[in-house]
């Protein structure tokens, strides 16, 4: 019997069908001697279901997992009712929010629970808003052969090469009706399938679908495959952060103008750190109606990296502090170690450095006033609108009386790094992080430039750097906008040095759980793979731009990830202003462009791009 009947054999069992060995509710011509295989005619077959795969795929990954020598791919797809989904969320936090508690009681901080609580809570106002739908999935393969040896051999083999690839395979037994229904193409395979929304499912399977047309998404660029525009929306069904990678003259700033200027015109703020010594964003920003300023390491401006702002989606929400669970002083001192760690030229891994630091922070925090709650380091008082507003509730402590704790430190190592944090104190050459904080961003467009702390080089270039990147991230998080967009040009400063880059990776997840999208900058792909931080940031990036760069730093970044080398290598030979566009395992070949209206914004400041293609209508 060949496989194109085996659906045929199916209908006929359904109808009566008998056969000679085994049980009665098997078709004719269908031997289930074995539990492992199915014996079809003169042909074995063997079925193993798909149960789990990586997050990551490459487009073909279906194909070039499953498929081995004469097989066969099944799948099945079946929507599940919105309030299943619902309830088994809220089945779930109870246990995650009792897990979190038992954590603080023993003050310890759960940050792995606290975020899954946190997706729970925004997967269930997307299911309540309608803007997220889930499927159950099951993915089969067939491996035929003409013995039962062969298609054992072939099933263990295509077992061995998915797990290579982080994908696992379970073998089906057919000694029960369900499996042996469930284990053909006319079948409904028994095994639980995994649960994905719309996105991930179109994602996993895009079927011969080559364009991308994301519902409320802005315009990537001409798809120069189909000539389609591309549309692309960050937000749903959850933030995601965007890595564009460039050599330069490749038309990087045109690119990250023409998807920013769309954010900020459907209304979403947005905050640009530049780091060009031409102020690359400069005019864009001002032509939008925003604000930019430049930060200097020394002077009248600063930039207190131990200030906590205030819980923004608590204040949304009109909730006192009191009703926020958290541990914003924990929290705040895992972020600003690494920049310590940065000014004073140790690594988070030394012991005695993490020790001294946090026994010198705790007490700073408690002799400023505060405690580990939202309740213990803000009050609440009625903002003008008459909404909620958190104030704090005294003077955040700053760089010099952390410095003159460690220098009265009974720990020999105390003075010394004291010492060394003399020349970022008041008074020091380099003292733009030592002082409660004067920048104010209250416009919903800000451009911050930062050349000035770069240029100076040493170890505050990359921590006064961060230190920007810690305090725009934190003045986002603190603002009660559901979606917020933030530019980091220049990233390579921070992935040349280990604590710097994971440090990026930290900075990265939590903007994610505040709904702050990130657009990440650098000057070449390579940049990310030469550190394991560096490595995880560039793999858990949903979506990347890849410009003109070498071809041998794509060929890496292709092999990272899974794919098609030859399928990224393209973008070193690409035009200026073209790039391969990859979300999930979609890969395009755009044009980048913006709508024409948006044009005059960020014109005057690319003049040297080439002419941008026009989409009308768009």
């Amino acid at each position: 019997m060949s496989k194109a009947e085996v659906a045929g054999t199916v209908l006929e069992g359904a109808r009566g069908g008998r056969r000679d060995r085994g049980w009665g509710w098997t078709p004719a011509g269908v031997d289930l001697t074995e539990p492992d295989l199915l014996v079809v005619g003169d042909r074995a077959v063997q079925v193993r279901e798909v149960v789990a795969w990586p997050s990551s795929l490459h487009p073909g990954w279906v194909a070039d997992t499953l498929l081995l020598g004469e097989s066969t791919v099944v799948l099945n797809v079946a929507p599940v009712p919105p309030d299943r989904v619902r309830k088994a969320v809220q089945h779930s936090l109870p246990s995650l929010q009792s897990t979190v508690r038992e954590a603080q009681r023993r003050n310890v901080v759960d940050a792995e629970r606290e975020r899954q609580i946190q997706d729970a809570l925004q997967l269930l106002d997307a299911i309540a808003s309608g803007m997220v739908r889930h499927f159950d999935v099951q993915l089969s393969a067939l491996y035929w052969s003409d013995t039962e040896d062969g298609a054992r051999s072939a099933g263990r083999v295509a077992q061995r090469r998915a797990r290579e690839r982080g994908v696992e395979l379970a073998a089906l037994r057919h000694s029960q009706k369900p499996s042996y229904l469930g284990a053909l193409p006319a079948g409904r395979p028994l095994m639980p399938g995994l649960l994905l929304d719309q996105q991930a499912l179109a994602a996993n399977f895009p079927f011969a679908d080559e364009n991308l047309l994301d519902d409320g998404g802005v315009l990537v660029g001409i798809n120069e495959r189909t000539g389609a525009p591309a549309l692309w929306n960050r937000w749903r069904p959850d933030v995601q952060h965007l890595l564009v990678t460039a050599d330069v003259g490749s038309g990087k700033s045109y690119t990250v103008k023409a998807l920013t200027s769309q954010e900020r015109v459907l209304g979403r703020p947005v905050l640009v750190l530049d780091p060009s010594a031409k102020r690359e964003y400069r005019t864009f920003l001002l032509a939008m109606g925003g604000v930019y300023l430049d930060l200097e390491p020394s002077g009248a401006d600063k930039i207190n990296p131990f200030a906590i702002f205030p819980d923004g989606d608590g204040q949304r929400r009109g909730l006192l502090p009191e009703q926020v669970s958290g541990r914003p002083v924990s929290e705040r001192i895992a972020a600003v170690k690494p920049i310590l760690a940065a000014l004073i030229g140790e690594s988070l891994e030394t012991g005695m450095f993490d020790a001294v630091t946090e026994a010198a922070l705790q007490r700073a925090y408690r002799e400023a006033g505060f405690g580990d709650s939202w309740a213990a380091c803000f009050e609440a008082g009625k903002s003008a609108m008459g909404g909620v507003l958190w104030n704090p509730k005294g003077a955040w402590p700053v760089l010099s009386d952390v410095r003159a704790l460690l220098a009265n430190s009974e720990d020999e190592e105390g003075p010394r790094y004291a010492r060394m944090l003399a020349p970022y104190c008041h008074g020091g050459s380099t003292d733009l992080l030592d002082g409660q904080t004067t920048v104010a961003l209250n416009s919903p467009v800000v451009g911050l430039g930062v050349n000035e702390l770069i240029s100076v080089g040493g170890r505050f270039a990359r921590a006064g750097y961060a230190a920007v990147v810690d305090f725009a991230t934190q003045r986002f998080r603190s603002l009660p906008d559901r979606e917020k967009l933030l530019v980091a040009d220049e990233c390579h400063n921070f992935l040349a040095d280990a604590v710097m880059s994971r440090w990026l990776e930290r900075q990265l997840r939590e903007a994610r759980k505040q709904g702050t999208a990130v657009t990440v900058i650098s000057q070449g792909v390579g940049d990310f793979l030469g550190t394991p931080p560096g490595r995880a940031i560039f793999q858990n990036t949903a979506a990347k731009l890849y410009l003109h760069q070498p071809a041998a730093d794509l060929e890496e970044a292709a092999r990272v990830l899974g794919m098609d080398a030859a399928v990224l290598r393209e973008a070193a030979h690409l035009p200026r202003g073209h790039a391969i566009f990859s979300v999930g395992a979609r890969v395009l070949q755009v044009h980048v462009t913006a709508p024409q209206s948006l044009h005059p914004l960020f014109r005057a400041d690319t003049h040297q791009e080439e002419a941008a293609p026009s989409v009308a209508g768009v």
